[in-house]
């Protein structure tokens, strides 16, 4: 089967498994991403929005959330990782720590570089809302940066391997007949394409990417058609061949998915579970907005006499004959605080979803808390979202360095360390994140754990001193520093530390020698040289030739 062929229909059978999730995904776009809205599978861009929202509550919750994750764990502004090994020992090799430390300068100058910050918004918005975020990744050769894409979700359609990690991506965009022939090469277009480049360039064709495990490659070849995945351009609407045909050691897509249920392949997340609670809350407010109208503007009880002739208007005048036949507003009945009662309880439930206390923790805390019992708080709540940044830093924040690394290595921005280094390291470099929400975190559970553990051991160690013999202060203090963030170049070498102890305790030695010196030098008697003759000549003798005269001894 040709080439082109072969990715259509996997593409059509891998299309299938994502219709169940589309009508949940238009509704949770509908109300709570209205961006994302448009579902059709067509270029058109610009389209009305936001046409069925009256209560703006999920967007705001859903955009904080956002904001808050690029800001509690991958600002621009402070450092967020960190590279070391699982091996602290490895750590001591001379030369690593200085290579790890250029390493994460790069990556940091290659990330303020790029889009990444921008995009990332974005990526969290999806994962917040249809819980199924995808951006891609590449290297721009022209301007040596990195750049990256977050996709709508409508272009994107994924299967698993046998780990249920995600290993296929098809994603079906728009390109103009321009960009088609500058990308791929006029003469690698269908007939139709060519056409629209002579006669309206700027009309849009549906292309399909397909990236997928390649089954059939030759490992014993290094190009790109025999790389681990393999990467398919074809036109989506035309029986013609590829548009491009090439590979990667890697996919240059990430994908994250809130959580997943063992048996579902796309995620779930707060979209889906405050989607009741948001169609709810857009009924009730549609209603009251309608209840307000009808009590600022209401319908009006008007004489048949005056027809046509009333003036509902600040400084109007209506004459009438018969005093009784009055303009009076029709009684309504409008009961406005149940339902603004019922409105802020979903307003909580919506929130609660998105996290939006811990995003505004100091705007909400009571003023009489202090700034150690806000921070104890915002631990206590950080811990809470472990769950949902393991499944980020697993799926997203993982990925995305680890791409990072190997395009800064293939675009020689990343120099690798000396041979005889790289011999002896062996083991995986391991990340590790120190970003506002990590270091909540691990604050929460390392410094607690310490602080609990040396109370419950004080009372001991007062009838009995010896037991904090059983507590490495060393590691303790490590372990609180780092819980603090303390950057890993301020931490000196365990070899270090202890070459520091032996000179200060010679110097300590020293001082006491000299102490003791000058006592004796000062000590009464001391001051005079022995009478010739005396027995303290002859023992400053003896002492001087190595030993005492047993005769003198025992006297």
């Amino acid at each position: 089967m040709e080439l082109n062929k072969e990715v259509l229909q996997k593409f059509e059978r891998i299309k299938k498994l994502r219709q169940p999730w589309e009508e949940d995904w238009k509704d949770i776009t509908r109300f709570i991403l209205p961006r994302r809205e448009n579902w059709e599978d067509t270029a058109n861009r610009g389209k009305k929005i936001a046409t069925s929202v009256f209560d703006g509550t999920a967007i705001g919750a859903a955009s904080l959330m956002a904001n808050g994750f690029v800001g509690y764990v991958m600002s621009p502004n402070v450092p967020w990782f960190r590279l070391t090994f699982e091996d602290e020992e490895l750590l001591q090799i001379e030369g690593v720590k200085e290579w790890l430390q250029m390493v994460e300068k790069t990556l940091y100058s290659d990330f303020r570089r790029s889009n990444i910050y921008e995009e990332a918004i974005e990526y969290f918005r999806d994962g917040g809302t249809v819980a199924t975020a995808t951006m891609y990744c590449e290297d721009r050769i022209d301007t040596n940066t990195l750049r990256f894409s977050t996709r709508h979700p409508k272009e994107i359609y994924i299967a698993e391997g046998e780990d249920e990690n995600i290993d296929t991506w098809f994603r079906k965009f728009w390109m103009t007949a321009r960009s088609l022939e500058q990308k791929f090469g006029y003469d690698n277009l269908s007939q139709a394409v060519k056409n629209l480049c002579e006669k309206n360039p700027y009309e849009h064709v549906p292309v399909i990417h397909a990236v997928f495990p390649r089954e059939d490659r030759d490992v014993t070849k290094l190009d790109n058609k025999n790389k681990p995945f393999a990467s398919i351009y074809v036109e989506a609407d035309a029986e013609h061949s590829v548009l491009r045909e090439s590979g990667y050691d890697e996919s240059p897509y990430i994908t994250w998915r809130w959580s997943t249920n063992s048996d579902e392949l796309y995620g779930r997340g707060p979209g889906h579970d405050v989607l009741v609670e948001v169609k709810k809350i857009n009924h009730m407010s549609k209603g009251l907005l309608r209840l307000t109208q009808m009590a600022t503007d209401p319908p009006l009880n008007v004489p048949d006499e005056m027809r046509n002739r009333l003036k509902w208007e600040p400084g109007g005048r209506n004459y009438y004959s018969q005093p009784e036949m009055i303009v009076q507003p029709a009684q309504i009945g409008a009961n406005f605080p149940v339902g603004f009662d019922r409105e802020e309880n979903l307003r909580q439930s919506i929130e609660q979803a998105y996290m939006v206390d811990f995003f505004l923790m100091l705007q909400r805390t009571p003023q009489q808390l202090t700034a150690t019992e806000v921070m104890e708080r915002q631990a206590e709540k950080a811990a809470i979202m472990g769950p949902i940044l393991g499944r980020l830093t697993t799926d997203f924040l993982n990925p995305l360095i680890q791409k990072a690394f190997r395009l800064g290595v293939e675009a020689g921005r990343i120099q690798m360390p000396p041979e005889e280094i790289l011999q002896q390291l062996g083991g995986q470099m391991k990340i590790e994140y120190i970003g506002p929400l990590a270091q909540a975190q691990k604050q929460f559970h390392t410094t607690h754990g310490i602080d609990h553990s040396l109370a419950a051991l004080a009372p001991i160690a007062q009838f009995d001193p010896q037991v904090v013999d059983n507590i490495d202060f060393d590691e303790l203090a490590r372990e609180a520093l780092e819980a603090h963030g303390i950057p890993q170049k301020a931490l000196r070498k365990s070899r270090e530390v202890e070459a520091m102890r032996q000179a200060r305790m010679q110097a300590e030695q020293q001082a006491q020698q000299l102490d003791q010196a000058e006592r004796l030098g000062k000590a009464p008697g001391l001051m005079k040289r022995p009478e010739p003759g005396s027995p303290m000549e002859a023992m400053n003798q003896a002492a001087n030739q190595g030993a005492i005269p047993d005769g003198e001894a025992q006297q």
